[in-house]
């Protein structure tokens, strides 16, 4: 983050440094929507997780220097023209934007995720051939070509349209009705497409085409592995990939930011302490980042105290990093699948 975080412009966006054998595909200098929104994402996401405010405010200048953009273009500059459309820089703002709002609470940018999801569902085929499984919800990865010779024109490339599938499905976790039961139909079904393009028997078992082409009768190398096509299965089974965070605010405005792997519940903040509420998979480890509160003086799980530890942990128990003031939480995950977390402050 910090590394990224140097690269900004004064004016919140980053500018494309062209390799030597790239230059054909852009203006050096020059910057549009992709050129920045993996950047900002990455930050914000680093920001949510820590709360650092160097961070935080990088991210959010780059939020609002997005709004001069109107068309999502230039996340694939290893190979495509900079100012050709593509879904991935649709994708990645998204992602921006949730974050800012999870960081800050201001539904404006929701208001921005949204408008670049619908910019992104764009890129997708929302009907479907006779006889052609998979063809619905599978996404074209760019108005335009590679290099300027191989062209995309309707050719799905669908690891790009699981990456946009996986941030649509984050902006549904922060909205709720009828939008957000849309938008996770929408992950569902690009997953489902990439499931549809899955070889089912013979040495590329499991993998799915890098392309598409030919009217939907070629497969093209190279053959990719499934990551993304879990990702969208735990998202639809309610066990998202990414870590969660939960924000929490006490009476003198101090902001701890809790986070971990497992679903966190009920996050409360007192004068004494903390109590969380952790969903994850019965008799499963579970592992919690604290960062903006004091050094603990008491932690227990399940009513159960937890030993200290002064190296990283491997089970349960706590560790607090004085240089860093963040705190490492251990749990063993209960066969309910809650576990009830208290953390009490020096």
């Amino acid at each position: 983050a910090r590394a990224m975080m140097a690269g900004q412009g004064f004016d919140g966006v980053w500018r494309w440094r062209a390799s030597d054998d790239m230059t054909h595909l852009g203006q050096e200098g020059q910057h549009v929507l992709g050129t920045s929104s993996f950047w900002a994402a990455t930050i914000l996401r680093y920001a949510r997780i820590t709360g650092d405010p160097v961070a935080t405010e990088s991210g959010l200048r780059a939020l609002e220097a997005f709004r001069q953009y109107r068309v999502p273009r230039g996340a694939s500059l290893w190979e495509c023209p900079m100012f050709q459309p593509d879904i991935l820089a649709a994708a990645e703002t998204i992602n921006a934007y949730v974050e800012g709002y999870r960081v800050t609470r201001d539904p404006a940018y929701l208001d921005d995720a949204r408008e670049w999801a619908w910019k992104g569902l764009s890129f997708h085929y929302l009907w479907e051939a006779p006889g052609i499984a998979g063809m619905r919800y599978a996404g074209i990865p760019a108005f335009g070509t590679t290099h300027y010779v191989i062209d995309w024109t309707g050719v799905p490339v669908q690891w790009c349209a699981l990456v946009y599938a996986a941030a649509v499905d984050r902006l549904a976790r922060q909205t709720s009705g009828p939008e957000a039961d849309m938008w996770r139909r929408v992950a569902w079904g690009i997953t489902g497409s990439g499931m549809h393009q899955q070889f089912t028997e013979g040495p590329l078992v499991g993998t799915y085409p890098d392309s598409w082409r030919e009217r939907f009768t070629e497969y093209g190398a190279p053959f990719i592995n499934p990551e993304d096509i879990l990702v969208g299965l735990y998202n639809a089974r309610g066990r998202p990939a990414d870590v969660d965070t939960a924000i929490l605010e006490g009476a003198d405005g101090q902001r701890v930011h809790v986070t971990s792997a497992a679903t966190i519940g009920r996050a409360e903040l007192t004068p004494e302490g903390l109590d969380v509420e952790l969903d994850f998979y019965p008799g499963r480890p579970a592992y919690v980042l604290i960062t903006g509160a004091p050094a603990p003086s008491e932690v227990s799980a399940d009513g159960e105290p937890l030993r200290e530890s002064h190296e990283s942990l491997s089970g349960p128990g706590y560790r607090h990093d004085a240089a860093t003031g963040w705190t490492e939480i251990g749990v063993t995950i209960p066969g309910s699948g809650v576990s009830r977390m208290r953390v009490v402050f020096d």
